[in-house]
């Protein structure tokens, strides 16, 4: 849906108690291009017109004539996600002390001018070049109205909570980091100022002159109190850096760029292998900066290897003069921290390094936080994970569907497959990252043994990310559970194109030999990994979902394939597989079969494996001697409506992908950016009287998927 600064076309309403003040703000905005504009006498009425009609703009003052406030209107707007588009200015007059509650709650701008036709266009008209300076960033737009009524009203400390906001939300931003240094002077921070103005004197040499000004006016001189690269180098510890690029004269020019900045010990190299070499009998480096194209090995080949043998702990920083579309998705995959277009400035190095260096240690970007947080979900570090999502939850950069994938990875990553699935498709439904959303859905429907939906997400996920190995492994296995032996062929060559060495592979490979009977390999296999849990996992589940629809012979043969391709010596592996299989056995009514295996997996060293292997083999002994079949508890069998919601599951998965709009950081304003308990109470009680909403006609149908309807009682 086009919002207030992509078309003109879009509905304006204006509330005001005065007929007079109606008609001169339609009139100016008619002259500003706005042709659609509406003009109401209260708040209830403007809620009237958006339950039927699409609106862009609202203009009203904190209170209507009713008593009712802008802040239940703004709370509406936030309960309603199709409604994100539309943008709300506050009409200023002598019952403000609530704006700053307002901008918290996602208001636009606030105004206050003289009657005047002159007045009024001079007031508008500057907002309209505010949304052009700022190409559309309503985020930009509101902190400047914010900034200036805070200034105004000298509410300092809310200035600086609305400055340090802004500056998680643009940590690059120059103009964002000065006026951040200033609201700490204005607040007596100092110290913390003046390390920053001494970073933006070298990484924004065009604010040199600001900076000047601000330093004369807060420290009685011109030139700010210390030394820049003393502050810098102890700030962001400039220790060892790691640097691959092909070109000789490329490799000295970041050589000496990165020794004047404050690296003292650095690791260059032109050959990419040679690099490899040397990280094995190295410390880890603080910074990777690497060429994107490389030679003898491709630059995602290497960067995906570097990552391997690392982690993705270690910032990346990636240089290149062009990058197709299509590759962009592959720097995700990879962790790159940052990405730097050639040629550049020691300034725009410095400056990026810094940002890449300051999220390593005090993470404000997202996506860096998100990825830490994954890290530490499949590590089970609880208490990591803990910190993490608390931080992540406060990034002011988060729209609801982040939040919705952050609770799908987490669910996936406790084995809650449902809620992840669920969580998962939520998301892309609401505009989410397509890719992010695909992966972990299709890795959920996996767990869930949902494989041709599963492909489904796996393959748009493997076209996006086609170096990700871990998606090329699942896809591959599901290509496997289908029967298509081919396709999984396929992709494990391609896979091991990649990274020949990757465990994740070689399980693959193990779960293709056992399934076909390749006994030998699959123990050769075996015998070079380092956990077997994945694999037995695997044939486990495959085996119970066959003899589940009746094939018990071939759910019984693929434990038999299991056994005889386990490495000599793992008798508590063999044991989990007897058991298994002994189960089997009872499942198709084989019950002397059954006694025999499980006499001898009782041999286990597990006292709590033994006792149930025990107590099963006390039943089968019951049953064989009364000749009663026994019946094991198992899952009911699919039924009909069961298969009619996998089929819609399917549809919508495919539905979310076409319909699938990017809802920006920008459309919610200060939301999350500036957060403040500055008259909390009195929002309270405004906010306990709620407005009526009840979409109706036409615009019901363009509402779709996430609409939510919460009437007043």
């Amino acid at each position: 849906m086009p919002n207030l600064y992509q078309s003109k076309e879009l509905r304006c309403v204006i509330i005001a108690t005065s007929s007079g003040l109606r008609q001169l703000l339609s009139g100016v905005l008619k002259e500003l291009g706005y042709s659609q504009v509406i003009s109401v006498a209260d708040i209830k009425s403007c809620v009237e017109i958006i339950e039927s009609e699409v609106v862009g703009w609202i203009m009203g003052p904190m209170v209507d004539a009713q008593g009712q406030s802008l802040l239940s209107l703004l709370d509406l707007i936030n309960q309603q996600p199709p409604l994100r588009s539309l943008k709300v200015s506050i009409l200023r007059d002598d019952n403000d002390k609530l704006v700053p509650q307002a901008f918290a709650m996602g208001a636009l701008s606030c105004h206050r001018f003289v009657q005047t036709r002159d007045g009024c266009y001079e007031e508008l008209s500057f907002l309209v070049q505010q949304l052009h300076i700022y190409s559309g960033d309503f985020t930009r737009v509101a902190a400047n109205y914010l900034r200036r009524f805070l200034i105004d009203a000298q509410e300092f400390g809310e200035l600086r909570k609305l400055c340090e906001g802004m500056a998680q939300a643009y940590p690059a931003d120059d103009a964002v980091q000065i006026e951040l240094a200033e609201s700490w002077l204005m607040t007596g921070d100092e110290e913390r100022a003046n390390t920053l103005l001494h970073q933006l004197q070298i990484t924004a040499p065009s604010r040199f002159e600001q900076i000047r000004a601000i330093s004369e006016k807060y420290f009685g001189s011109p030139r700010l109190p210390g030394d820049a690269h003393t502050l810098l180098a102890a700030k962001f510890s400039l220790e060892s850096c790691l640097v691959v690029e092909p070109r000789a004269d490329a490799l000295e020019k970041l050589r000496v760029h990165l020794s004047r900045i404050g690296f003292r010990d650095l690791a260059c190299f032109r050959d990419p292998l040679a690099a490899m070499k040397w990280l094995r009998s190295h410390p880890k480096p603080n910074l990777i900066i690497s060429q994107w194209k490389l030679p003898w090995l491709p630059g995602p080949v290497f960067l995906y290897k570097i990552r391997q043998r690392l982690g993705s702990e270690i910032p990346l920083i990636v240089l290149h003069t062009s990058i197709e579309e299509r590759e962009t998705p592959m720097l995700t995959e990879l962790g790159a921290s940052r990405l730097v277009q050639e040629p550049f400035t020691e300034k725009v190095l410095f400056d990026d390094i810094i940002w890449t260096l300051k999220q390593e240690g005090q993470p404000t970007e997202a996506s860096i936080v998100r990825q830490k947080l994954i890290n530490a979900s499949k590590r089970r570090d609880l208490p990591e994970v803990k910190r993490l999502l608390a931080l992540y939850m406060q990034l002011p950069t988060l729209i609801d569907t982040d939040l919705l994938l952050m609770d799908a990875i987490i669910a996936y990553d406790a084995g809650c497959f449902l809620h992840a699935k669920k969580h998962a498709l939520e998301a892309m439904q609401k505009g989410g990252d397509s890719r992010a959303c695909m992966e972990i859905l299709g890795k959920s429907l996996m767990a869930l043994r949902e494989f041709e939906a599963a492909i489904r997400c796996l393959e748009n996920v493997s076209f996006i990310a086609p170096l990700n190995v871990a998606h090329i492994c699942s896809l591959a296995e599901c290509q496997l559970e289908q029967g298509n032996d081919l396709g999984f062929d396929e992709l494990i060559g391609k896979a091991k194109e990649i990274d020949n060495d990757s465990e994740l592979v070689r399980e693959a490979e193990v779960k293709g030999a056992i399934k076909r009977g390749q006994s030998e390999a699959a123990r050769k296999l075996m015998s070079r990994l380092k956990s077997f849990k994945e694999v037995l996992s695997f044939m486990n589940n495959r085996a119970v979902t066959l003899m589940r629809v009746g094939n018990f012979e071939e759910g019984l043969d693929l434990y038999l394939k299991t056994l005889e391709s386990l490495p000599e010596g793992q008798n508590e592996l063999k044991a989990v597989v007897l058991y298994n299989l002994g189960l089997g056995y009872v499942r198709a009514q084989r019950l002397r079969e059954a006694m025999s295996i499980l006499q001898e997996a009782e041999e286990t060293r597990n006292l709590e494996r033994q006792q149930r292997i025990r107590s099963l083999r006390r039943r089968v002994a019951q049953a064989i001697k009364s000749g009663d079949p026994l019946i094991l508890k198992s899952d009911p069998d699919a039924t009909e409506m069961d298969e009619q919601v996998k089929l819609a599951q399917i549809r919508a998965i495919e539905l979310a992908v076409s319909r699938s709009q990017e809802i920006t950081r920008s459309d919610y304003c200060l939301i999350k950016i500036y957060v403040t308990d500055y008259r909390q109470d009195e929002t309270l009680q405004v906010l306990i009287r709620r407005l009526n909403f009840s979409p109706r006609g036409a615009l019901v149908k363009d509402y779709h998927k996430g609409l939510v309807i919460s009437s007043a009682s």
